[in-house]
């Protein structure tokens, strides 16, 4: 929570004077304080969910790899380091290509390239 309030002074805006930034940036604040302690709005969550779904898909694949038992984890590494390389250049190739495809064409730049 202090790192997402502490960014808000630091993404208000380079272009502002110093006062209008803050401004802007203890504005926001408060914003997300006030929603943070009024009553959740159901009906927004599917379509925040939809606008989302690449994160959400990547997490639960993420989760449940995790909680693959490590007997099948062992296994399917062994499997993978006995394929012959061009296999194993091919299987790797194509997850970077899954992985990829997640990838969102709209996604905020660095944010330090605005220095």
């Amino acid at each position: 929570m202090f790192i997402t309030f502490t960014r808000l002074f630091f993404r208000a805006g380079s272009n502002l004077d110093p006062a209008e930034a803050n401004e802007v940036a203890w504005n926001t604040a408060k914003n997300m304080v006030h929603q943070m302690g009024t009553a959740w709005r159901w009906d927004t969550i599917y379509p925040i969910a939809m606008e989302h779904i690449n994160i959400i898909l990547v997490f639960i694949a993420g989760m449940l790899i995790h909680w693959i038992p490590k007997k099948f984890k062992s296994r399917y590494r062994i499997t993978f380091a006995s394929l012959p390389i061009p296999a194993m250049v091919a299987v790797t190739a194509f997850i970077i290509f899954v992985i990829y495809q997640f990838m969102s064409a709209d996604s905020c730049p660095f944010i330090y390239f605005q220095f």
